[in-house]
């Protein structure tokens, strides 16, 4: 899998990218030291995986990962200190997909990128009781959007086709390649699926199709305990 590191410290990100080469199934595409510079390179080139350290200045993790999932499918785990409950979930409800602490083993840190790849996030059981907690109170807070089929967007057949491959985790150019069709066409489709469902970003209208409501929320987490961690996929 294609993983991109953040560090503010390039000799970290480095050590980061040098341990995870070294490994099979991974492979660094980049390192950046600062929001800008990521985003500059994951426009272009969409990763499987950010790992994002929390040491960027003001709060340039939390703008970074916020920006990400307006316009990529790349998937986000947060590597920061042992922070407060509430800290850490701030990332979570802001899209991350996991968080690992800096003072974890590299083979932690790389069980928790596999994870995040496949739609997991290792986390311990304290964290998943509030994550749920928080979870139940948002889904208490927002009303349910139900859709009869009259209310379903006219999409086009390939639309359809594109949709779904979004809703599988497909970047742009995995699309392109699984449809045969050039990556301008797919963004086009993209901007017009975004246009017709009346949503601004790829994973809520993934999340339109799938029948998932509200709009945005991350959904009904599983939890699975194992040897002191839990191990979450959102449904």
């Amino acid at each position: 899998m294609n993983v991109y590191v953040v560090n503010q410290s390039r000799l970290a990100g480095s050590v980061i990218a040098a341990a995870l080469n070294k490994e099979s199934d991974f492979r660094v595409c980049g390192i950046a030291t600062s929001v800008d510079e990521a985003l500059e390179f994951l426009r272009v080139t969409p990763c499987h995986v950010a790992l994002i350290s929390t040491n960027l200045p003001n709060n340039g993790a939390l703008k970074l990962l916020r920006t990400l999932k307006e316009f990529s499918t790349t998937k986000v785990l947060i590597a920061g200190v042992a922070e407060a409950k509430e800290a850490v979930l701030r990332y979570l409800e802001a899209g991350a997909c996991g968080y690992v602490f800096e003072e974890d083993s590299v083979t932690d840190l790389m069980k928790n990128i596999r994870a995040v790849h496949i739609g997991k996030a290792l986390i311990s059981p304290e964290l998943a009781a509030a994550l749920i907690s928080r979870t139940a109170e948002l889904a208490a807070q927002i009303p349910v959007r139900r859709f009869e089929p009259d209310d379903l967007p006219d999409l086009t057949r390939r639309e359809e086709e594109v949709l779904d491959l979004i809703g599988e985790g497909l970047t742009n150019q995995e699309i392109a390649e699984r449809l045969i069709i050039s990556v301008g066409t797919v963004k086009n489709h993209v901007h017009s699926i975004l246009q017709k469902l009346e949503v601004t970003t790829r994973h809520d209208a993934a999340a339109f199709w799938n029948g998932m409501a509200p709009l945005g929320n991350m959904g009904s987490p599983t939890v699975t305990l194992s040897r002191g961690q839990s191990a979450i996929r959102y449904n």
